[in-house]
């Protein structure tokens, strides 16, 4: 079965970002390509970067299991002022038919 978790709304969040957490994200990204819909990856986990790591006194190699899991499953999708409601349907309906075609 296939799930989407959808952002929680704070009233201090800047929504710069909308990021849905999906278990398939590289074959969402995908079908949304092929539709012109740009996506894009923000975050890579604090313990994957070098210089953290060092701070935390661990490799960037070592494993953080729920961390790397939710840092696969983070897709951005578009989000900017001149977004039009069509467009905002058009991504809607690509996001759509994915979830239905995917097993």
């Amino acid at each position: 079965a296939q799930f989407v978790k959808l952002p929680t709304r704070h009233p201090e969040h800047s929504w710069h970002l909308y990021q849905l957490r999906v278990p398939n994200r590289d074959a969402l990204a995908a079908d949304l390509s092929a539709a012109e819909i740009g996506t894009s990856v923000h975050f890579i986990p604090v313990h994957r970067l070098s210089g953290f790591a060092k701070l935390l006194g661990r490799s960037e190699t070592e494993s953080c299991p729920v961390t790397d899991r939710i840092a696969t499953e983070l897709l951005s999708l578009p989000l900017y002022p001149s977004l039009t409601d069509a467009q905002t349907d058009m991504v809607i309906d690509a996001v759509s038919t994915t979830f239905r075609r995917l097993p």
